[in-house]
């Protein structure tokens, strides 16, 4: 009995040892009995584990790679846009559901002598430029785009910050996520 309790002893010390990583071998008990079984099994465990181990840190250093990777390609891509955005001889724009200016690229400038800081924020800021004339017809038909989550096309008149009018055609976008609420416009406005 003694003999028979210490190798069931020695089978639950090394699986234990195994179950908390402080052991780097299996189990040395060859024996054909139902002590010989377990400890085999525990052993094709204890292999199997290792392999998984041994998987997991591949994938863990490949994962490291691929996220840099694609970080570096994100940053790229980041940068193309932004120099296409900042670039292109049009206004750029985005607007929260809401309608605040989020986004407005450099052309503002040029189109309407006004850096685009200045028109960030609130809609009221930028419908301010819009021509008293158009103002009201502009804002009716945004907020109606707005609420309903609807594309905006129309053109109106823009005043420069050195008093003249700027014709524009302004055309904007409804973006939807992934679950489709409407999260904003994307638009232009072209000279």
């Amino acid at each position: 009995a003694v003999l028979f309790t210490r190798r069931i002893e020695r089978v639950v010390q090394s699986a234990e040892q195994i179950a908390s990583g402080d052991r780097d071998t299996g189990i040395m008990l060859k024996s054909r009995d139902e002590l010989g079984v377990m400890a085999a099994a525990v052993n094709r465990m204890f292999v199997s584990l290792e392999q998984s181990k041994s998987r997991l840190r591949d994938y863990a250093e490949n994962l490291e790679k691929m996220v840099e990777e694609r970080t570096k390609s994100l940053v790229a891509t980041e940068q193309t846009y932004r120099a296409l955005v900042e670039n292109v001889p049009l206004i750029v724009y985005m607007i929260s559901p809401e309608g605040s200016m989020v986004l407005l690229n450099s052309a503002t400038e040029k189109m309407l002598g006004l850096p685009a800081e200045t028109l960030n924020g609130s809609h009221d800021i930028w419908a301010g430029h819009i021509h008293a004339d158009d103002s009201i017809q502009v804002a009716v038909l945004r907020e109606k785009c707005l609420r309903s989550g609807k594309d905006f096309n129309a053109q109106y008149r823009m005043v420069h910050s050195n008093g003249h009018s700027v014709y524009c055609e302004d055309h904007a976008v409804a973006i939807f996520d992934d679950e489709d609420v409407f999260i904003g416009m994307d638009g232009i406005v072209i000279d």
